[in-house]
């Protein structure tokens, strides 16, 4: 080991940044030497090239950061809280987490506010979805006793679309605001009109039975797509009439999922080691 280290030692000092790793490379008689690598070390921060960074020291934190995806630049702004929140995407450019009994929302300006407080005592439950036509957003909320699926509008008026003693494990949304809501024990999902209120929510019951469901989403033809909750290596379609059929059935747990509006599905597995989609 100390012979090759000394063969690769340069001849002649190496000039450029300092802060550059260094890699062995071969010359055309197959002697080693050192040579500036593209990764750059300051210390706190790994600089592999322009668009891909490891950070050690951002706000406390670790993290990898791309700033490049497929070749289109992407801009990154940062927002840091105190605990593992699940933001969701709203339709003007801001987003909402739940915290405990509150709605936050992050603005453009990127500071997080109260959006809408629920009473102590009470606990948004799951993450919150938001309405892709009207922006409202929709959330399973438990107030000690019973759950409750409610609608926030833009002006901070909330509805009651469901409400039951038996636990909401689920919620989802297709393209027109239709909400699907499933109740954990009895394994029935229904869905809701979103443009009612409590009084005259149009509501029916869109699954029965069978395997507990975990949403993935809705394509444009309003086809859904599931996986087995328990099992978890099963998908399942479920048209717009409520017939289900198997869809693919995977060699890995499944633990997360997206739909694109042509159908197409993207799935993380339940295995943590692995980290593929």
């Amino acid at each position: 080991i100390n012979e090759l280290i000394q063969e690769s030692i340069p001849k002649t000092p190496i000039t450029g940044n300092q802060n550059a790793l260094l890699k062995i490379v071969y010359d055309s008689e197959q002697n080693p030497n050192l040579v500036e690598s593209n990764i750059t070390d300051n210390r706190g921060k790994i600089i592999i090239d322009s668009d891909t960074e490891i950070n050690s020291n951002l706000d406390g934190k670790s993290g990898l950061r791309f700033s490049n995806l497929k070749n289109q630049s992407k801009s990154i702004s940062e927002i840091v809280y105190d605990e593992d929140v699940t933001p969701s995407a709203g339709i003007d450019g801001t987003a909402f987490f739940p915290y405990g009994n509150h709605v936050k929302i992050v603005n453009l300006n990127k500071t997080a506010t109260n959006y809408y407080s629920f009473p102590e005592g009470y606990y948004i439950q799951g993450k919150i979805i938001v309405g892709p036509q009207s922006g409202n957003i929709f959330l399973i909320c438990f107030d000690g006793s019973a759950y409750h699926l409610v609608q926030i509008n833009e002006t901070e008026i909330l509805s009651v679309l469901k409400s039951s003693n038996a636990k909401f494990s689920c919620v989802a949304i297709d393209k027109n605001d239709t909400i699907y809501i499933e109740e954990f024990n009895s394994k029935k999902i229904f869905k809701i009109n979103s443009e009612t209120t409590s009084e005259t929510a149009s509501e029916t019951l869109y699954y029965n039975g069978g395997p507990s469901l975990s949403f993935l989403g809705f394509d444009q033809e309003l086809n859904g797509y599931f996986f087995d909750y328990e099992i978890r290596n099963t998908i399942y379609k479920i048209n717009e009439a409520g017939i289900k059929s198997n869809f693919a059935l995977l060699s890995f747990e499944i633990h997360n999922g997206a739909v694109k509006p042509d159908g197409s599905l993207y799935i993380t597995s339940n295995d943590y080691n692995d980290k593929n989609i």
